[in-house]
């Protein structure tokens, strides 16, 4: 049986190093990628949009349009047309 000395540390380690109650998942951890490269592409080249997201996530190459949505900050507007594929190697 635990002690009450034991349940205030347990509380005390909660409050000052919150743990998510389920870890995140790839399909979470990709998301996340995605939603910062869209914060990223915001107002950059075409060029590059194009090179960062073969690079980071590799896929089949973006359509014209779903570059500029993502160059305008509408990203998430076009995340469905987004494919995925196995990034390039560094």
């Amino acid at each position: 049986m635990s002690s009450m000395g034991d349940i205030g540390r347990g509380l005390e380690r909660i409050a000052t190093d919150p743990q998510p109650i389920d870890p995140p998942t790839p399909l979470d951890q990709l998301e996340e990628r995605l939603a910062d490269f869209f914060d990223w592409a915001h107002g950059r080249p075409d060029p590059e949009i194009r090179d960062r997201f073969a690079t980071d996530f590799g896929g089949d190459a973006l359509h014209d349009d779903v570059v500029a949505a993502i160059g305008d900050g509408r990203g998430p507007e076009v995340r469905d047309r987004v494919s995925f594929g196995t990034p390039k190697a560094s």
